[in-house]
């Protein structure tokens, strides 16, 4: 028997250890909802040393004011009916610290204890920054397509003001030239030339706009001769 006792005092004391070691908070609850036991990471978790919260019903000391009475009526409805939605399940809700400020948790609850005495376990996962930085992600991705938006704007803009410019005017030239070709076949050849010239410098401005650069002309000059050289253009 003295054995056995030593046995068992030294698994508990296994167990307790694991307890005060593990980064969630573990609480577990008798029948009435009243905390019987709280581990180091709860205390630091909610606010509260382990004699504070043991004794006191979980609803009045952790769970905020507005979840109170659903909390109170799930428990009630299980001790009555045996009827649980969230027993050995993974759910996020809100919790409350001891100084009244609320903050998210990722819950656990097993049920423990001999048949006739049920108690439960609960397992709790402070998320605040796992939720932070989800928030982050989700802040970052609508600026990443904020700003391909706006990248794909300009590129819109650039092909419209720029090459969509030259080619549309190498266009025109030509079918003038077809018509002059005959009639006219030195003027002909003068819009061909002229055709050819705005032709090529479409498919610079089409390179430099693929390769993301500024046009040549407003790189090595300045801002200055770039809207004299597009004014002179139009």
């Amino acid at each position: 028997a003295q054995a056995r006792a030593a046995e068992l005092t030294a698994s508990e004391a296994r167990l307790r250890a694991i307890l005060e070691a593990a980064h969630d908070g573990v609480l577990s609850i008798d029948q009435h909802a009243r905390i019987t036991y709280a581990n180091t990471s709860a205390e630091r978790m909610f606010g509260y040393p382990a004699d504070e919260l043991i004794g006191q019903e979980v609803a009045e000391v952790i769970v905020p004011q507005s979840l109170r009475e659903a909390h109170r009526a799930g428990f009630s409805r299980y001790m009555t009916t045996g009827e649980s939605h969230i027993l050995d399940r993974r759910i996020e809700i809100t919790a409350l610290r001891a100084d009244g400020s609320e903050f998210p948790v990722e819950l656990t609850i097993t049920r423990a204890g001999l048949p006739g005495s049920p108690g439960f376990i609960g397992y709790v996962r402070d998320i605040t920054d796992r939720q932070r930085a989800a928030q982050e992600l989700i802040v970052s991705r609508a600026r990443l397509v904020t700003a391909s938006d706006a990248a794909r704007q300009r590129v819109t803009r650039d092909l419209h003001d720029g090459a969509q410019q030259r080619f549309v005017s190498s266009i025109i030239g030509l079918q003038i030239a077809q018509r002059k070709w005959v009639s006219e076949p030195h003027r002909a050849r003068e819009l061909v030339d002229l055709a050819l010239s705005d032709a090529m410098h479409g498919m610079d401005e089409l390179r430099e706009l693929a390769a993301g650069i500024h046009p040549a002309i407003l790189t090595q000059r300045g801002l200055a001769p770039a809207l004299a050289g597009l004014a002179g253009r139009l």
